[in-house]
């Protein structure tokens, strides 16, 4: 947020050097008043103000961060939140298992591009759920230990290694907010069943709307974090 003001000034302060040349060649023609360049000098003095101002509340933000997270300036300005390595990574893993299966010899030819479609749309939709748990729980650690206790159990409730018809509805439930049943359900389709993609939109349909939630709900908690960070430090 204070990145976006202080662009914000920048580009104040590059209007303001351009409304001071033209105010400057007025007056030097004749067509401006004294008090032109009065409200020149009152507009700079009111820039270097809030240029003050800004640098005062981003070294406060960042003392802020350093109580918090024990990170130094420098590592504090080397974070960012990017999942386009995490997207470049899952797209790396998923040919190693396509060479797996040219390797072992494994008849993996048949939709191939689909589940990949569908694999795409399943890695979006974690991500997006690991930058909720992320934001929602400041500690590294915490959100790591809270996303694998997601992730373990969903093994067993996706149903893919024990009927999920079989499981208590109450289980069902939880099972449907997990995006791995739904990409196990297409899987078994598009794979096992030899079925088509339309077959799938169910499950496509289901992982878009779990990753679209979280993503909301994730710009949700980032938006008053920030607000709340800013109005009892700041």
């Amino acid at each position: 947020m204070l990145n976006e003001v202080e662009k914000l000034v920048n580009e104040s302060e590059k209007r303001f050097q351009t409304e001071t040349k033209r105010v400057t060649r007025a007056l030097e023609e004749g067509l401006a008043i004294p008090y032109d360049r009065d409200k020149i000098k009152l507009a700079s003095l009111e820039l270097k103000s809030k240029k003050i101002e800004l640098k005062g509340k981003q070294k406060l933000l960042y003392k802020k961060i350093q109580y918090l997270t024990g990170y130094s300036v420098s590592e504090i300005d080397a974070v960012h939140y990017d999942l386009v390595p995490y997207l470049i990574m899952s797209f790396g893993l998923w040919l190693l298992y396509w060479l797996f299966t040219i390797w072992f010899r494994i008849p993996f030819y048949d939709n191939l591009l689909p589940l990949t479609f569908i694999a795409k749309i399943f890695t979006n939709s974690v991500s997006f759920i690991g930058v909720l748990v992320s934001i929602l729980i400041p500690n590294q650690l915490k959100a790591t230990e809270i996303l694998m206790v997601v992730a373990t159990p969903s093994f067993i409730l996706s149903g893919f290694t024990w009927p999920l018809s079989q499981m208590p509805v109450w289980v069902q439930g939880i099972a449907n907010v997990i995006p791995l049943t739904h990409f196990l359900k297409a899987f078994r389709i598009l794979i096992i069943e030899n079925g088509t993609l339309s077959q799938t939109s169910s499950s496509i349909w289901n992982m878009i709307i779990i990753g679209s939630v979280c993503a909301i709900l994730a710009y949700i908690a980032l938006y008053f974090k920030k607000k709340n960070i800013l109005k009892t430090e700041i």
